[in-house]
């Protein structure tokens, strides 16, 4: 996650919001880069939902494929 300047917002919440099939409670906190991973059970399209530490919040859907990672950006306003 980076603020309209391009600095990293570090603390910012992310979670799965919807996908594909059912999944556990998949959650991360964005570290001090503005980055985050987590892994997902089965491929396909999911919802992944930020909170930044100003409680502001952006959703966004990315594709998953299996055993490959996905970039998932969030460029916000100032946090």
């Amino acid at each position: 996650m980076l603020d309209s300047g391009g600095t990293p917002v570090a603390g910012a919440t992310v979670h799965l919001a919807d996908g594909p099939a059912p999944f556990p409670d998949i959650a991360a906190l964005t570290g001090q880069d503005g980055c985050f991973s987590f892994a997902v059970p089965v491929k396909g399209v999911y919802t992944v939902m930020c909170r930044a530490p100003n409680d502001t919040v952006w959703q966004v859907s990315a594709s998953a494929v299996t055993a490959e990672p996905v970039r998932v950006e969030f460029h916000v306003g100032d946090v």
